[in-house]
């Protein structure tokens, strides 16, 4: 009861809005009794498809470029052949008809059963029940729908309509592990809707195919409705079950079946409403999500960016504080890019509303894509302007820089109103460029359910380039795997183009400790000075993240550091370098491989870590 009492207070939220959160709680439950004690089959039997406009259009696909068309031609083809791509970005071959409910990764089958009586983390199992969602998430009807508007062949509708039938007879309305979280029906939906948008011309797309779909986006609609997930410290989460509910709302807009044409309205008008309200809870003023988390940021981006398109297209109307804060929040992550890619700071899952741009997707980082998509809706001028340094401020992300060195430094609150959420303990971590190479990075998420000792191993202190006291972390981790408790109340003490000063508290709670790091950089050299206001008896380290393929050369008391044929010399005061080629790092969910670690063991309170570029 304690423990909910400090979530009210963390959360911030009115009590207009903690009422409505009691009442979709008791609606849950409600629908949760009536699911689990009669067999609900909501059918509809709509026989048309409606104009509507979606975000990938006939249009859209005209500008392609051959080269796209042709990786798109591909893909689809794999995809024939039943060869996906799984959350991670390998291709996986089912011999037989796909399982949706079978974690091909860890060879485990999700029983069928009530949605509401699943386990979803379960240490005793060995599995990942993303594994299984990322197939049901649809994003691959969305692929092979473009290659049919390229090729004008039937045979990518034909396995469209195969995969949609074979999902439905294996995940009965409210009985799979597939129906278990709204945002994963919102996601599929929305997917599903794009598909059907480039695919309605098809002769194939018959009347019984059409009442089939239409029937299964009603039951993403009533399962979304009644299972939202809004609760005290509301996330991505609820935000895409909002951004479901729109494109639903949109796709029945112009239904001649008047119970769901009004049923359609009342969606809408909620999602709009709601919208207003989370981004006003979710987002910075300076743009950033409040879940600390660059990966999540674009999510959430992406989300709107195309809701907004979407909306602008069928000439629906929203509020200007959606458009405002969207476009903020495209300025955000403009700023944070380098070389197409966001830096990794806390979680990142590979999650997308659409796989828009299946060459960029490849890499887990790459998020230019979404700039291009902002342009378009915000106009040629939408932007930032370059200038270093820069700081979102509320998140506690700063980027100092130079033509040589580029640094985003972590300084900021835990996320979702310092509960945790997606963060990790990476306050005074920080992430290196030279000369547009990666050369000290963060390692990424590895696993959220399968591999728990990993999930807490790469959010820990010890996996983040900063301070770490031995047998300590600078935020209490909780065993839950998206919780940890504020303890570093980290403050910005001074940032300019070369500089940023700041300190953390984490260590004060038992050990007396404060952490002080001052970065600086000059022409061919950046400067680490990291002070502590005493030495504790355990042993202290300071961690610098190698990415891989650099090359390491231990030269007298300095390090050699070599990548793409770009040479620094890594050098240290005050402490001894230790080489650890055991730091696990991630660089895609669900995958993970080792990567090098310069570990820095203090000997005095002030410690001067210089990295030089060598000519």
């Amino acid at each position: 009861m304690f423990k909910i009492l400090i979530d009210i207070i963390k959360s911030k939220k009115s009590i207009v809005e903690i009422i409505r959160m009691i009442f979709y709680r008791l609606k849950r439950y409600i629908y949760i009794f009536i699911s689990r004690n009669s067999k609900l089959n909501p059918e509809i039997n709509l026989k048309y498809i409606n104009e509507y406009k979606s975000f990938i259009t006939n249009e859209t696909i005209n500008m392609y470029t051959s080269e796209y068309k042709h990786e798109i031609i591909k893909e689809s083809d794999l995809i024939i052949e039943n060869i996906y791509e799984d959350i991670s970005g390998n291709k996986i071959y089912i011999k037989n008809d796909i399982d949706w409910n079978y974690d091909y990764i860890f060879n485990y089958k999700w029983k069928k059963k009530h949605f509401s009586k699943y386990t979803l983390k379960d240490k005793q199992i060995s599995t990942d029940v993303k594994h299984v969602w990322e197939f049901s998430r649809f994003y691959h009807l969305v692929v092979l729908a473009q290659a049919y508007l390229i090729s004008n062949d039937d045979k990518y509708v034909k396995k469209i309509l195969e995969d949609i039938n074979s999902w439905d007879l294996q995940n009965q309305f409210n009985y799979s592990v597939n129906w278990t979280v709204a945002m994963e029906v919102s996601i599929r939906v929305v997917n599903l809707i794009q598909c059907i948008s480039l695919i309605r011309d098809s002769d194939l797309l018959n009347d019984r195919s059409i009442i089939k779909i239409n029937n299964i986006i009603y039951k993403h609609a009533i399962y979304i409705w009644n299972n939202l997930e809004k609760g005290l410290n509301t996330n991505n989460h609820y935000l895409s079950n909002l951004i479901g509910l729109i494109w639903i709302s949109i796709y029945f807009n112009k239904s001649n079946n008047k119970a769901l044409k009004r049923d359609s309205r009342k969606w809408l008008r909620f999602a709009l409403r709601q919208l207003d309200i989370e981004l006003g809870y979710q987002i910075y003023d300076d743009g950033f999500s409040y879940e600390d988390s660059t990966s999540y940021h674009c999510l959430n981006l992406e989300m709107l960016l195309l809701t907004i398109d979407v909306l602008n297209k069928n000439q629906i109307e929203y509020s200007d504080y959606v458009y405002d804060t969207t476009e903020k929040m495209a300025i955000a992550l403009d700023k944070v890019l380098i070389n197409n890619n966001i830096p990794v700071i806390g979680d990142i899952d590979n999650g997308r509303l659409i796989k828009i741009d299946i060459i960029a997707n490849r890499d887990k980082t790459n998020f230019r894509y979404l700039l291009s998509v902002a342009k378009d809706i915000f106009g040629e001028d939408f932007g930032w302007d370059g200038a270093s340094p820069f700081e979102l401020s509320e998140v506690g992300i700063y980027r100092i820089f130079n033509n040589k060195f580029d640094a985003i430094i972590r300084c900021g609150p835990i996320g979702v109103n310092g509960i945790g959420g997606h963060s990790h303990n990476d306050q005074l971590s920080f992430v290196l460029i030279i000369n547009q190479k990666k050369f000290i990075v963060d390692p990424g998420t590895g696993y959220y359910s399968g591999d728990y000792e990993l999930r807490h191993e790469l959010r820990s202190t010890k996996s983040h380039n900063t301070l770490y006291i031995e047998n300590y972390e600078q935020n209490d981790i909780s065993k839950d795997l998206f919780r940890m408790e504020e303890k570093t109340n980290s403050e910005v003490i001074m940032i300019n183009e070369n500089l940023f000063v700041g300190k953390h508290y984490g260590y004060s709670e038992p050990l007396g400790i404060i952490f002080e790091r001052r970065i600086e950089l000059s022409d061919d050299k950046i400067e680490i000075i990291d002070t502590l206001n005493d030495l504790p008896n355990q042993n202290c380290y300071l961690n610098f993240i190698l990415d891989n393929n650099i090359k390491i050369i231990k030269q007298g008391d300095d390090v050699i550091l070599e990548k793409d044929k770009e040479r620094v010399v890594f050098q240290v005061k005050g402490g001894n370098i230790i080489i650890d080629d055991n730091q696990p790092i991630s660089k895609s969910y669900g995958k993970s491989t080792k990567t090098t670690k310069i570990v820095v063991l203090l000997n005095q309170k002030e410690v001067k870590t210089s990295i030089l570029i060598s000519t």
